[in-house]
């Protein structure tokens, strides 16, 4: 009899540390790349039109196994995407803004703010933030609110190499 309350605690245990882990947003900030060939694949994904960025980002969504479910809405230099992750226990709705970024403007805390806002009034689970640039020191110290993923210019080359998705 102890050891089935030992387990039935464990278990609740990391349905707790789950849930907690969840709620808290996970932020990733990087510096602007350095070195030949780092500045060379950061200038073609800094030069991106709208369509180019756009279309980038439905494919790396897909690439990643993310079902688009919704319109597509385009605004200026921003796209936002509906998703569905379909997974099981770890999926649910997915909220992307994809931003363009403007010369060499950093991304800052008002537009994860903004994500973080509409995550939470759309009842999605998670929000996703992809830039062509660079986010602002002051967005790393975000922590209250819906989990958000901040990917940018750097991750987002990556993800597209990872996932061998060509820029032309």
């Amino acid at each position: 009899m102890g050891v089935i309350l030992l387990v039935a605690l464990a278990i609740l245990a990391g349905f707790i540390l789950i849930a907690i882990a969840g709620r808290s947003p996970v932020q990733h900030v990087a510096a602007r790349p350095t070195g030949e060939h780092g500045d060379m694949a950061q200038a073609v994904v800094e030069s991106l039109t709208l369509a180019q960025f756009e279309a980038l980002c439905l494919r790396l969504l897909e690439g990643l196994g993310l079902v688009i479910n919704g319109p597509v809405r385009r605004r200026a230099q921003e796209i936002e995407i509906s998703a569905v992750n379909p997974q099981p226990i770890i999926g649910g709705d997915v909220l992307v803004h994809c931003l363009l970024a403007q010369e060499a403007r950093p991304v800052d805390s008002s537009a994860v703010q903004s994500l973080a806002d509409t995550v939470r009034a759309d009842g999605a689970s998670k929000g996703i933030l992809i830039t062509n640039g660079y986010f602002a020191e002051e967005v790393g110290i975000l922590s209250e609110g819906p989990p958000v993923e901040l990917i940018n210019a750097s991750q987002f080359r990556k993800l597209l190499d990872d996932h061998q998705i060509s820029l032309t």
